[in-house]
């Protein structure tokens, strides 16, 4: 399905990954085509979250940060939440806002997800759940600007991108 705005919501848990290793995983919307898209991530071993645009090859990071809800214990559930309505985009992690941005270049799209890995050999995720419903401006929850969130830049780089896009 093309998906234009919307919010998505989705229930997402780590099954098993090697100790030490670091990866991230998420929401993929408004893919356009192949390795065109958002995604809201989060890396629950560092409880770190970002926002990330995939064109064609290269990943961008429109904001980033750490949010102490990210719970980071395998088989503990964590809810990621997109909030799409125009070039605006609003992201919760367990009902805790994380960061609104503005970026129009991908309007609409497939909804997904991903998984990718750094350091980490094998992460087994599971997507519980995905709930997109009809979009209403007057239920986005209030979130910092993406000028108001420390960013940092990741060191690490990535061995493998799985985006899995949902579909009915």
């Amino acid at each position: 399905q093309n998906f234009d705005d919307f919010p998505a919501e989705t229930q997402v848990f780590l099954d098993r990954a090697a100790d030490g290793g670091q990866w991230r995983h998420g929401l993929a919307f408004r893919m356009t085509s192949e390795g065109h898209f958002y995604a809201f991530t989060i890396n629950p071993r560092a409880q770190m979250w970002q926002v990330i645009k995939r064109a064609g090859d290269a990943w961008q990071t429109l904001a980033e940060g750490n949010n102490a809800s990210i719970v980071a214990e395998p088989k503990a559930v964590n809810t990621l939440r997109v909030d799409a309505g125009g070039p605006n985009l609003t992201f919760s992690i367990n009902g805790q806002p994380a960061v609104t941005l503005g970026d129009g270049e991908y309007t609409s799209g497939d909804i997904g997800f991903v998984v990718e890995t750094f350091d980490q050999t094998k992460a087994h995720v599971h997507f519980d759940s995905l709930i997109v419903r009809k979009f209403d401006p007057s239920v986005v929850p209030a979130a910092p600007t993406a000028g108001l969130v420390a960013t940092a830049t990741p060191s690490l780089s990535p061995t493998q991108a799985f985006p899995v896009t949902a579909r009915s």
